[in-house]
């Protein structure tokens, strides 16, 4: 049995899950469960598709509950009502598998559960948050693993609750993905993981890298929420309306910035301090814009 943090609730799994925190864990417990039975595609409506670099990835409402079937991780099923998750890899629980479990399968049933999940990596600093979403390759693990002088609060995937002062943003995965050869594995980041919440001060979306400096845009909230959409983890077609919903209440509560990072990777943590002065998270510096 393990058991650790994720998003502040705590999670008890059945299976090994080296990912899992140790910081604050107020919201309740979720747990993990191996299943007992297969998970067969094809039991209820599907709601969600996609194939990307040979995987396909569909989802599946079943009842109250949700199932996703991985072709290189195995199945889910994802169950509010239960606040749980059956795992049924498909072969022995491996970094590929964890990192299926801790950045889809978890936070989609933080997002069943009500709150907003990002596609995102997170830092903060002295309680202030700045989250950074954009589709694969834009750059969020090359973030996490640059952002050392901040705490991390996640590399892949962020839930937001509503805070007294904005949305909360809650300690995510342990642990950066980075290439490792032609595939990406998990490293434990020598730095802890932020053990608390932070008040999320500012929304970045993430554009292609620029060749030579770093570019800083702020987005009217009207222009953020459909860009934001596709950023939000959540069950569906079948809770479209509740993701823009989540989508026009953060642009109306966060500023929402258009960034682009320089193409050169060691300037990044420079960069990243001139980005949290530029949206207020930090008093260091100013943006270069």
């Amino acid at each position: 049995m393990t058991r650790g943090s994720l998003f502040g609730y705590e999670v008890v799994s059945e299976l090994p899950l080296r990912r899992l925190g140790d910081g604050a864990a107020p919201r309740g417990t979720l747990a993990l469960r191996s299943a007992t039975k297969p998970i067969e595609p094809g039991q209820g409506p599907e709601v969600h598709r996609v194939e990307q670099a040979g995987t396909t990835f569909v989802l599946e409402r079943v009842g109250g509950a949700l199932a996703a079937h991985c072709s290189a991780t195995g199945s889910y099923l994802i169950d509010a009502g239960a606040r749980a998750v059956w795992a049924g890899p498909a072969g022995k629980p491996d970094d590929a598998w964890e990192h299926r479990v801790v950045s889809m399968a978890l936070p989609l049933l933080a997002a069943e559960l009500g709150d907003a999940v990002l596609h995102a990596s997170a830092v903060a600093r002295d309680g202030r948050a700045i989250a950074f979403a954009g589709p694969p390759g834009r750059g969020k693990s090359s973030i996490a693993a640059a952002a050392s002088a901040f705490e991390l609060l996640g590399e892949d995937g962020v839930a937001l609750s509503d805070g007294d002062t904005g949305p909360l943003a809650w300690p995510g995965p342990r642990g950066v993905r980075l290439h490792a050869g032609s595939r990406k594995a998990t490293r434990i980041a020598d730095a802890g993981p932020a053990r608390r919440p932070a008040t999320l001060c500012a929304l970045v979306l993430l554009g292609e890298r620029d060749p030579e400096r770093l570019r800083i845009e702020l987005v009217e909230p009207a222009r953020a929420v459909p860009q934001l959409v596709p950023a939000l983890i959540f069950g569906g077609s079948d809770r479209l309306a509740a993701a823009f919903a989540d989508a026009a209440r953060l642009a109306a509560s966060t500023p929402v910035y258009a960034v682009r990072f320089p193409d050169d990777l060691d300037r990044l943590a420079a960069a990243l301090e001139d980005v949290a002065s530029e949206v207020g998270i930090t008093e260091r510096g100013s943006a270069r814009s």
